[in-house]
Formats: C-alpha cells, sequence, structure tokens
C-alpha cells in the first residue's frame, strides 16, 4: 500500500502500527527461545532418529552444490595434451644429446689413439699405423705391451656413428710425422666432427687448424745440400755398432851389451 495515496490523517497511524508490529514479532522471537532453552534445561528428548534423517534428506535434495570443487572433462584433456607435448619434447631432447654424446665420445677416442701411435712411434724410433677399415671400424698398429712388438687391434665406433671420409690411414715415422695431412669425418646423421692430423704430426679434434698447403714455398739460399738429411738407416732399425780396435803395447828398445 502506497502512504502517499492516504490522506495525511492516515498515514502517522500505520506508521505507528507498523512499529509496532515490528516490536511485538521480536517480543514473540524472544519468547520462543526462552521455551527453548527451558525444554533443553528440563531434558525434553529431542526428535527420534528416523525423524531426523528424513529432515536431513530433505534439506539436502533441496541443496544445491553450486559452489562443489573439481575438474570437468575438457581441463582434463587440455591438461593431458599439454602434459604429452612436453613430454615429447623432453623425451626428443634426451635423444638428441644422447647421439651428440656418442659422436663425442667415438671422435675423441680416435684422436686418442692417433696420439698415442704417435708417440709410440717416436718412443721406439720406428713406425705406428692408424687406418679405417670401413664406416664404423678402424685399426691401430702399435706396441701395446712395450715390449718392442707390433700389435694391430681394431677398435668400433658407437652405435650410429660412422666415417664420412672413407678408407684412409697415417703412418708417423720414428720423429712422429706423416707424409701430408689428413682428416678423418665423423657423422651420426644429424651432426659432423672431425679429427685432423698435420704433416708434422698435430692431432686437432674438431678445431680450424692451419693446413700445410696454406704453407708459401720455400725459396733456399746458399749452396744446395745445406741441410741434414734423415739417417740411413733410421736409428733403432736393428743395426749394430763397429767396435773399436784395441790398442797394441808398444814395443820396448833392446838392452845394450856391456
Amino acid at each position: 500500500m502506497h502512504f502517499h495515496l492516504l490522506s495525511p490523517q492516515v498515514t502517522p497511524a500505520l506508521t505507528v502500527l507498523g512499529r509496532a508490529g515490528r516490536f511485538l514479532n521480536r517480543i514473540a522471537h524472544f519468547k520462543a527461545g526462552i521455551v527453548i532453552a527451558k525444554r533443553c534445561r528440563a531434558g525434553v528428548p529431542r526428535d527420534p532418529p528416523s525423524k531426523r534423517r528424513k529432515v536431513a534428506s530433505k534439506v539436502m535434495k533441496k541443496t544445491r552444490f553450486n559452489n562443489a570443487g573439481g575438474f570437468s572433462i575438457v581441463q582434463m584433456v587440455i591438461t593431458l595434451a599439454v602434459a604429452m607435448i612436453v613430454s615429447g619434447f623432453a623425451i626428443v631432447g634426451i635423444s638428441r644429446a644422447r647421439e651428440h654424446a656418442r659422436l663425442m665420445s667415438s671422435a675423441r677416442e680416435f684422436a686418442a689413439y692417433v696420439e698415442r701411435a704417435r708417440g709410440d712411434a717416436v718412443r721406439r724410433h720406428s713406425g705406428a699405423t692408424v687406418e679405417t677399415l670401413n664406416e664404423n671400424t678402424f685399426a691401430v698398429t702399435m706396441d701395446f705391451n712395450g715390449d718392442g712388438n707390433l700389435i694391430t687391434k681394431n677398435f668400433s665406433l658407437q652405435s650410429g656413428v660412422r666415417f664420412t671420409t672413407g678408407v684412409k690411414g697415417v703412418t708417423f715415422d720414428w720423429r712422429g710425422r706423416i707424409n701430408s695431412e689428413q682428416s678423418f669425418g665423423f657423422s651420426n646423421g644429424r651432426n659432423t666432427v672431425s679429427v685432423g692430423v698435420t704433416g708434422s704430426g698435430d692431432v686437432t679434434f674438431d678445431a680450424q687448424f692451419f693446413h700445410d698447403a696454406s704453407l708459401p714455398p720455400v725459396t733456399y739460399t746458399g749452396t744446395p745440400g745445406g741441410f741434414i738429411t734423415d739417417p740411413s738407416p733410421a736409428p733403432g732399425s736393428g743395426a749394430s755398432p763397429t767396435p773399436s780396435p784395441t790398442t797394441t803395447p808398444t814395443p820396448t828398445q833392446n838392452p845394450s851389451p856391456t
């Protein structure tokens, strides 16, 4: 009811009646609370369990769990898809890292045997050879046991690694040098690495080195033949030195007759 449509005399009366009604309602609630408290103090039994279960069931049916936590099917599918993508990238990265590690390990092992063969040739004043047999195997001929006897051993590259420079080899002389520089390439199908051996016998691993062909020609001045050639036979070839002759005693003079 709109109070502004009534006469000015009725409006104050209705306002007073509204305030009185609210006051009486508060008194009624207060009295009801006093009655409940008295019943509780007097030990009045509560409703039976069956009735309480029925009431609880009605309340649960009427209550809607709008704020219940959980994941929808779309959210689960998106989460699984992201996890699979991340796992795929991780697996690919790990496999590539293992392939690169096998490539570097094979090249380093080959370079180490080339260095070892060169040192053995200088130590024995004789020759030592390292050569590739096929795309996956190389052979080393040197004194492995340190007893002066040459032994040839074959070594294989790791899985997935192969030579890319074909069948070739190097032979070190007694000074640790080779006839011309050589380069050995390695590949795993994705990356490549090289091991170079210069004419002076220096071994470089996956690095840029100064090629022998880049050296300018040397012009000799003066009379040719002013340099020392390699000894023939080479030291340690088995020649035995000739013993020096022994001196003879000086004869003494005959004694003079008396």
